[in-house]
């Protein structure tokens, strides 16, 4: 569906465009009207418009001057332009602007159609060309090394990737791993010189890094370089001679040697140029998949933390063993997308279903561990406090008694009594939140039927009611269509007819008298739409009544 906006300091002109012409066959679901260019300007910046049908000569900004201006904030918008004047300088400054249609005044209804189905379809090419395969392949292209950055920090943070679409990411960013290739991790933190590594120098040193690192490795390894939530360098290598495990001992024993002496000319060359202290970690080789990449990331993120602390300029080989292998935390707990996230995007069915997922594992793996029972309670409970403090309100306000059981030490030992509280109180929050978002619906709703029904007798366009609301006028016309089932010129087009009907039949005005009370200034305009909503003319509905 497209949005269109017409421009003309003729209002009649203006209104028998939005009314009458066929926007549901062109496939026009939002009708934008401005009577100047500088109001046309304004409500541009705030909404969404695929084609522009303004005048040329209009008081103050012109429409050339407006569709100057158009251009610096959008080269997609499609622009018809009309005139009352046929000079070639018009049609040249049109052809100029790479306008669809130029189209002299008054232009007929087939004319102006005619018009808009081309603009509609250059529209329509346009966006299918930016969408095609080769734009996009092209576009990745260009951002490669921050695609695959990307790509690498989801791993290490346990976004949920099925191994097709992690296999089908990694040929498309060009890199040259696959799963199940035997790869290893570097782990790198800077450890000195706060000036450079805070700020606006922090990118280049770290760009810096990744180049010396790049060119020490690459000789013997494929590198794949990204970055952890902590800003620390994450590096996974492939040995290039072969992307399997290593079927001898000592074939694989010197292929770890020569990372980890590579690693170590790493840290050297830091130093010696850039001026830092770096400490490197090595981990053991891993066959790559999905889940792997993050438990080695997480197994080395704890070995740098034991075994390096706050020392400086280390060098720990993945050999080292951990100080633990086995850990204990409920995984399901920790995997992004966290709790809160969900209740920030509103999406309460996923909530529910890792809910759903959480309890299963700690009903197999820790039932009887009333301190994982503990962790994930208080971690949801965090997660409604969460959402009851950032809507300005208290958790008990919303949940009322059964806060009480965050305090009931005894129901805290098993997994029940956890589990019920958890979905009751849950079900309590969406449907406070589900009806408050109703109730605001509703009100915003009063709010445009009141404003319209105290200013019948003026112009009323989408762009003024939404301010006068303070509201955005693209959101607020789809809450209203939504909620109502008609569009908000809809809505005023039935009520002003209605009144019309009604003064007809029961005052003695003239027709021209009417049409200037619903503030038409045109009493022919008035009869062309007063004829599409009751199939007769005012004159012939007075008559009849």
């Amino acid at each position: 569906m497209y949005s269109v906006m017409i421009v003309d300091d003729e209002q009649h002109l203006v209104e028998a465009m939005a009314q009458t012409l066929p926007w549901g066959s062109l496939e026009v679901d939002h009708v934008l009207k401005a009577y100047s260019a500088e109001h046309a300007l304004q409500l541009f910046k705030t909404s969404a418009v695929d084609i522009i049908i303004t005048d040329i000569r209009m008081p103050g900004m012109s429409g050339i001057e407006l569709i100057h201006h158009i251009r610096k904030l959008s080269k997609q918008t499609k622009c018809i332009l009309l005139s009352g004047y046929s000079e070639f300088e018009y049609a040249r400054q049109a052809l100029a602007l790479d306008a669809v249609q130029y189209l002299l005044k008054p232009a007929t209804d087939e004319e102006l159609v005619s018009a808009i189905q081309l603009a509609c379809e250059q529209h329509r090419r346009q966006w299918l060309a930016v969408a095609s395969e080769q734009k996009a392949l092209s576009t990745i292209r260009d951002h490669l090394p921050l695609l695959q950055s990307n790509l690498l920090h989801d791993l290490i943070s346990g976004h949920r990737i099925s191994d097709a679409l992690l296999s089908s990411r990694l040929d498309l960013y060009s890199l040259a791993f696959r799963l199940n290739d035997q790869a290893a991790m570097l782990l790198i933190r800077v450890e000195s010189n706060p000036e450079r590594t805070t700020g606006r120098h922090r990118p280049l040193m770290d760009y810096a890094i990744s180049n010396i690192a790049e060119e020490i490795l690459s000789e013997h390894y494929h590198v794949w370089i990204g970055k952890d939530v902590h800003d620390q360098q994450i590096i996974l290598v492939k040995a290039r001679s072969s992307g399997q495990a290593p079927d001898a001992e000592v074939v694989a024993e010197d292929i770890r040697s020569l990372l980890e002496g590579k690693a170590a000319e790493l840290q050297q060359k830091v130093k010696q140029f850039l001026k830092l202290s770096i400490s490197v970690l090595v981990s053991l080789w891993f066959p790559l998949d999905r889940t792997a990449v993050q438990e080695c990331y997480e197994r080395s993120l704890s070995v740098l933390r034991q075994k390096a602390g706050n020392g400086e300029a280390l060098f720990i080989s993945g050999g080292e063993a951990p100080l633990f292998e086995n850990t204990s935390i409920i995984k399901s707990l920790y995997e992004p997308p966290l709790l809160h996230q969900y209740i920030d995007a509103g999406k309460w069915d996923a909530f529910e279903e890792r809910l759903q997922e959480i309890f299963t594992e700690l009903e197999q793996e820790w039932a009887d561990s009333v301190e994982h029972i503990m962790e994930v309670m208080f971690a949801v409970s965090g997660a409604f406090t969460y959402l009851a403090h950032k809507n300005g309100m208290r958790l008990f306000q919303l949940i009322g008694e059964d806060q009480a059981l965050l305090f009931n030490g005894a129901a805290l030992s098993s997994i029940h009594p956890v589990k019920e509280w958890v979905f009751q109180s849950l079900e309590r929050l969406k449907t406070h939140f589900t009806d408050n978002m109703k109730g605001n619906r509703k009100s915003i709703i009063e709010q445009v039927q009141h404003h319209v029904m105290e200013y019948l007798g003026q112009d009323l366009s989408l762009y003024d009611i939404a301010e006068r609301i303070d509201l955005h006028p693209v959101y607020l016309s789809r809450i209203y269509k939504l909620e109502t089932g008609e569009s908000i010129t809809e809505y005023v087009y039935r009520l002003k007819m209605e009144k019309a009907a009604y003064l007809l039949k029961h005052s003695e005005l003239k027709i021209y008298e009417i049409a200037a009370s619903l503030g038409y200034q045109n009493p022919q305009y008035l009869s062309k739409l007063f004829r599409r909503q009751y199939q007769m003319t005012p004159q012939e509905y007075r008559d009849n009544m």
